[in-house]
């Protein structure tokens, strides 16, 4: 019978480790008072260094390349990845940001580099399953350990039990109708929730697949675990997810429920309910308020708009990897800006729409086309009827249907990208290789380059992250020439493309308002101030970096500069009520109340009449021009 080239049980080991240690590190992984971005920076490390050692061990899995270059499926694998891998760093080279999109937004970290280092990692995965079930059971055992940990974790934040973080910062809301949305250890609950999807038909799967009674009971345990932790997250992507992914499952396997599973069926049912209106279930009751309040998802209908049209507008490389943030304010709508005037976009919170803006079409047919291959090598394989199939098929399926309204994250790419591997590599189960699997000189030399990349951006991201977490330390222990001695340290080693001055500026300048001698306060003045100035140039959200820069000139009384950034922000911005609003009491102070009064009527327009203090300061500069008559009429408000 045809079989799969042999892979060494030393090798084949060493690597089984690297990709397990990748999937449970990453995701279990934080860091609190050891990082400054520590539910990004050890995860994204990790992340880079795991791949660095998977790429090394290339003769383990170069002979799983072979066979998917035999195999159709297999091609169309690797050429839907290699269209992924020209897609990135295409939008890299033409972004209107090639720092920044070569190494990332500080939320999340997606650059180029970990960009290819997640493209490597599933390259190196479908290689390594290929040809051999038994190697897709150990990942499968690997992501369902990972969501049984992750899962335990995120069920005691709901109850309150909490050793790492502080609980105040998922509670949202104040006394009876206070939700809590558990961000795990992914710092939000959506991408925790997206997470834990894998696990649960991972240990599905476990259920399904295995024979010793440990792992069967295993398997069940985390699946029941994690969808329970996927509910009581709160997060509705997550749960529709959850159940189309169970209603993919059932049509695929049809199953004939026997009297004993009906039971167990009611009763998870019973007890769910129950448990909802018991005193614990208080805060499910809560979220479940807030659904019906904000029944349309806040501002995704009109984000989704938005970002289709600013895709439009770049659709052969899109903007750039992570350059949505800084672009997207020039395509906001009035209907959004209105709506949610204070709300921050950093993403279109969907990750098809994510690919359209920030890579163009190429993108979106290299995603596609992945997740199209991957279901259609879980229906090739179908006839044999594999136990593993329809239960990543559908954990699949479930984190599509989820990430619909998220963004990727570096974790949930990296499962999301593992999942697609093993149906692959499901698909390629037999058949020697006609091509000669012996590493190529010329091979080495790309993997050693690129896990020497890979390894030498992970040490310079956690070396200016823990310097970063040191600045944050000192200042607020009052040791302010510390600090920014620590900054300029930092400044001196950052990767290019990581910028924090606007977070620095504001870090300083509490830190001024607590100083009582006056020249040591300049002094921390003057530092906050060059930090503000430097931001202007590259920071992440430049139309904020200008607005901060504004703020701190007020005090300077230097009109034109401040009028000169404020209108710069409103160019970067058209839509943002913040620089009219501030510019319209710059102006009224400099005397010139005629063009106060318009920008501040239109502060008062783009805000949708959400705040107080802008339509009192409307209301003062239509008084104040229009003395012993009413003025103009204000603007309705809406209702």
């Amino acid at each position: 019978m045809p079989h799969a080239p042999a892979i060494s049980n030393d090798k084949g080991s060493a690597l089984s480790w690297a990709l397990c240690g990748a999937l449970f590190l990453s995701a279990l992984v934080f860091t609190p008072g050891v990082f400054h971005f520590y539910d990004v920076t050890p995860k994204v490390a990790i992340l880079l260094l795991c791949c660095a050692a998977c790429l090394t061990l290339r003769k383990t899995w170069l002979p799983g390349f072979s066979l998917l270059v035999d195999n159709p499926m297999g091609r169309a694998f690797l050429a839907f990845l290699g269209l992924q891998t020209v897609s990135v760093v295409v939008s890299t080279v033409f972004s209107f940001e090639p720092l920044l999109s070569l190494t990332g937004t500080n939320w999340r970290r997606l650059g180029l580099a970990t960009e290819l280092a997640l493209i490597c990692f599933a390259l190196v995965s479908a290689c390594f399953v290929a040809g051999d079930k038994r190697r897709v059971l150990i990942l499968v055992r690997a992501i369902a350990l990972t969501g049984f940990a992750g899962a335990l974790y995120g069920i005691s934040q709901y109850f309150g039990f909490d050793p790492l973080l502080d609980p105040a910062r998922y509670h949202v809301g104040e006394g009876y109708w206070t939700i809590v949305r558990i961000p795990g250890t992914l710092g939000h609950a959506g991408y925790f929730a997206t997470f834990l999807l894998h696990g649960v038909f991972a240990g599905a799967a476990l259920w399904a697949a295995q024979q010793r009674r440990l792992w069967r009971v295993f398997g069940i345990s985390t699946a029941c675990l994690a969808s329970a932790a996927i509910i009581l997250s709160g997060t509705r992507s997550a749960i529709l997810g959850l159940a189309a992914g169970a209603v993919l499952l059932w049509a695929w396997r049809r199953p004939v429920p026997r009297t004993r599973g009906w039971l167990v069926i009611a009763a998870i049912a019973v007890s769910a309910v129950a448990f909802y209106f018991t005193p614990p279930g208080q805060k499910l009751r809560a979220r479940t308020r807030w659904y019906a309040e904000d029944s349309r998802g806040g501002a995704r209908l009109g984000l989704y708009g938005d970002s289709l049209a600013m895709g439009a507008d770049h659709w052969l490389a899109g903007t750039g990897l992570e350059t949505f943030s800084s672009r997207y304010p020039k395509y906001q709508s009035l209907e959004v800006a209105q709506a949610f005037p204070n709300t921050y976009y950093e993403s279109p919170h969907n990750i098809l729409l994510d690919s359209w803006t920030s890579q163009g079409l190429p993108g979106v047919l290299a995603l596609g086309g992945l997740i199209a291959v991957a279901g259609l090598a879980a229906w090739r394989v179908r006839g044999h009827d594999s136990p593993l199939t329809g239960y990543l098929l559908a954990g699949l399926f479930a984190a599509l249907c989820s990430n619909q309204f998220l963004a990727f994250v570096a974790v949930t790419k990296l499962y999301f990208f593992v999942q697609i591997s093993l149906l692959i590599g499901l698909a390629v189960v037999t058949g020697d290789s006609r091509h000669d699997h012996r590493p190529k000189r010329w091979i080495g030399v790309v993997v050693f380059t690129l896990g020497l990349m890979f390894a030498g951006f992970a040490l310079q991201l956690t070396w200016a992250d823990r310097l970063l977490q040191q600045v944050e330390t000192s200042a607020r222990s009052g040791r302010v020439a510390d600090a920014a001695q620590q900054y300029r340290r930092f400044l001196a080693v950052k990767p290019p493309g990581m910028n924090v001055d606007v977070w620095f500026s504001r870090l300083m300048l509490n830190t001024a308002a607590e100083i009582r001698a006056p020249a040591k306060r300049l002094q921390i003045w003057a530092v906050a101030k060059q930090a503000a100035q430097r931001a202007v140039r590259h920071a992440e959200i430049r139309h904020s970096a200008l607005y901060n820069l504004a703020f701190f000139l007020a005090p300077e009384e230097d009109v034109a500069a401040i009028e000169k950034n404020l209108r710069a922000a409103i160019e970067w911005a058209p839509n943002w009520y913040k620089p009219y609003w501030l510019l319209a009491q710059v102006l009224d102070a400099a005397g010139r109340r005629g063009e106060a009064r318009q920008l501040a009527e239109r502060a008062l327009f783009l805000n949708g009449d959400n705040n107080e203090e802008v339509r009192a300061t409307w209301e003062s500069l239509a008084a104040a021009n229009a003395p012993g008559d009413s003025g103009r009429a204000a603007p309705h408000r809406p209702h």
